[in-house]
Order: C-alpha cells, then structure tokens, then sequence
C-alpha cells in the first residue's frame, strides 16, 4: 500500500469526526461518568414528577440534559452523529412543544422518537462495552450506562404499544400509582428487567407480552455476557519462570 493511499485513509478518518464543545471531555470518561449521573437522576426523578408545572419543568430540563449529553458521549463518525442528532432534536422539540402548548402534543410520535433515540444510545454504547481492548473504568461505566439505557428502550416501547392500545399494561389502581405515564412504563420496565415484579403492573396486550418476555430474557443473559466478555479481556497473568 502506497504512502498517499495511507495518509488519504488517515485523514478520512480524522475528517470523519465533528469537533464537539468540550470535545476532550466528552469523549473520556467524564463525559461517560456524566451522562450516567444523568441516567440514574432522571430515572429517580420521574416517579415523583406530577402535574405541576414547574415540576414538568424540571423533569423536562433534566430530560434535555441527559438526552443532549447522551448525543455528544455516542457521537462518533459524521453520519451516525448527523442521526442522533436528528432524533435527539425532534424528540426535545416535540417534548417542549407539549409541555407549552398542551395541544401540540403527539404522544405516539413522541413515543416512537424517544424509542429510537435510546434504541441508538444502546447499540453505540454496547459496541464500545464490548469492543476489544484493555479493561477501564470507562469500560464499566458504559456497561452500566448501557444497562439503564436498556430500561430506557423497553420503557419507550411499552409507552408507545399503550398509546395505539390503551391499556396495554394494566396498573393496579389501589397500589397508589402516582406521576405521569412514563412513570409507570420505567418502573415496569425496570421490574422486568430485574426480575422483580410486585404484582401491581401486568402485560395485558399480546404485544407487551412478548416485550416483556424479550426485556427479561436480556436482564438475565446481559450481566452473565457481559461478565464473561470483561473476563475474556483480562490478559492472562504468566507463569513465572523456574530457575
């Protein structure tokens, strides 16, 4: 292979790549270590958001937060950054949208948008978990990142098979459910997912059915894969030598 052929194809990489604000810090750990802080506040905040509006404020500008933060840590190439922005800003601006004009809310497409939105934020992260190389602290993170965006995905899902068929999953009312709608599809998406279901919240629809029998089936099989690909990756320790 030619010298201009090598240089060509190390500057298509290098042009391949849109410079980000604070790119250094998004694309190290603090970026990741961030976004998972964003993860983990947003999921404990939407079982407590209610109909208020600076409560709907609040849990909207955390949302923005975590979404815009999730588009810069999973930026990578020209076209996949060209794509998650796209859905990043339709789905904040059908977000926004609705919490000012009521009216001009589409939950299905709002739904759909959030549902591929994660759907992206999961397959560039689980590349980069399980993708060759030594075992860090970033590596972990985006493990545990990928695993509450998997939550994410199923939640979305959930909300949007209930939005075409209403009552889909069924939410016991005497059990005191409180907060808005996609409360109640995360704490059923993460009850799945662990394998911790109270008996408060049952799939009713065929569709939501097999949703939950998919997210189960990852909760139980991704620690297990994911253990054993970390493991793999552990260079093995040699024997020292007999003199």
């Amino acid at each position: 292979m030619s010298s201009a052929t090598t240089l060509s194809k190390v500057h298509q990489r290098r042009t391949s790549r849109i410079p980000l604000p604070f790119h250094h810090f998004w694309t190290h750990e603090h970026g990741l270590t961030a976004f998972l802080i964003f993860l983990i506040v947003v999921i404990f905040c939407v079982p407590v958001v209610g109909v208020r509006p600076w409560e709907r404020l609040l849990f909207g500008f955390i949302f923005s937060l975590t979404l815009l933060s999730g588009a810069f840590v999973t930026s990578g190439n020209r076209k996949l950054t060209a794509a998650i922005g796209i859905l990043v800003t339709a789905n904040l601006a059908l977000h926004w949208a609705a919490v000012y004009r009521p009216e001009l809310m589409y939950p299905i497409a709002e739904a759909a948008l959030g549902l591929c939105c994660m759907a992206a934020f999961v397959g560039v992260t689980m590349t980069q978990v399980f993708r060759r190389g030594r075992v860090d602290g970033q590596r972990i993170i985006g493990a545990i990142a990928a695993y509450l965006l998997v939550a994410w995905t199923w939640a979305f899902a959930y909300r949007l098979v209930s939005e075409i068929s209403p009552g889909a999953i069924v939410f016991d009312p005497s059990k005191g459910f409180v907060g808005g709608t996609m409360a109640h599809y995360i704490y059923f998406s993460f009850a799945t997912l662990t394998s911790s279901g109270f008996g408060d919240a049952y799939p009713h629809h065929p569709a939501v059915r097999t949703l939950a029998m998919a997210e189960a089936l990852v909760g139980q099989l991704y620690p297990a894969i994911l253990i054993g690909r970390l493991v793999g990756l552990v260079p093995p320790v040699s024997a020292p030598r007999t003199p």
